[in-house]
């Protein structure tokens, strides 16, 4: 293993998890578009982020279980499930190509610019119907690219008001959809001795990572987080076309 990676990995780790716990969301797609390029697989590496996030998701939604919105989080995770497990059955099969990963940039782009724009004059409600929407969209882009956060926190942030309910809800329920990718990818074989090695790693990363966002979270008001959220998904959206071209 080189060393050089496991120093890169460990500190983008803790970058990428202080804007988690900041945003609720942002971890997977900022670590996405460096380790897509680091390491020798698409699988191994979206495989490492699930891992790592889902651990560090899971002391988040712990640690504030007290203002978790589990109705909104059934209605998500039932379509996250089946539409990771799908999405991550056609990633043995296929090899995602760079245009995917464009198109999925400047959809993020798209939806930063709409909702930074019309923030203010739009509700999306925790329906059944939205939720499946968010949850398949969601469970898509988590199976090919482990990004299940923007489809998904576009339906938590204008759904739940409160910024400690948003972060609670958010964090559980991305912490159930990578425990449901990481056993489907298990079984696909995309857990290996690498993935296994910097997995400790960020374990360990995220611990500092997460001490950082607290700090700044408790700074935010739940309309500055809003408008925090909206842009960092153009920001990620950048980060996709930019890692890729």
């Amino acid at each position: 293993m080189d060393l050089n990676i496991e120093i890169t990995f460990f500190f983008i780790c803790i970058v990428a998890s202080a804007i988690q716990r900041i945003c609720g969301f942002g971890f997977g797609v900022f670590l996405f578009s460096i380790l897509s390029y680091l390491l020798p697989t698409l699988g191994e590496a979206t495989a490492v982020i699930g891992m790592v996030a889902g651990m560090m998701q899971l002391c988040v939604a712990v640690n504030m279980h007290r203002h978790i919105n589990w109705n909104v989080v059934t209605i998500i995770s039932v379509a996250s499930a089946f539409a990771t497990v799908i999405s991550i059955r056609l990633l043995s099969y296929i090899h995602t190509s760079n245009w995917m990963k464009i198109c999925v940039g400047i959809v993020l782009i798209a939806v930063s610019i709409y909702f930074l724009i019309f923030a203010n004059k739009i509700s999306i409600r925790p329906t059944l119907r939205n939720g499946i929407l968010a949850g398949a969209a969601s469970g898509i882009m988590g199976g090919f690219f482990s990004m299940q956060g923007p489809a998904a926190v576009l339906f938590f942030v204008s759904s739940l008001k409160d910024k400690q309910q948003y972060l609670a809800t958010a964090q559980a329920y991305f912490c159930i959809a990578n425990i449901i990718a990481t056993l489907v990818r298990l079984q696909s074989g995309f857990i290996t001795p690498l993935v296994v090695h910097l997995w400790w790693i960020g374990c360990i990363a995220v611990v500092i990572g997460i001490g950082l966002g607290i700090i700044v979270f408790k700074k935010i008001s739940s309309e500055r987080l809003r408008k925090i959220v909206y842009a960092f998904i153009g920001i990620c959206g950048l980060l996709t076309i930019f890692a890729t071209v």
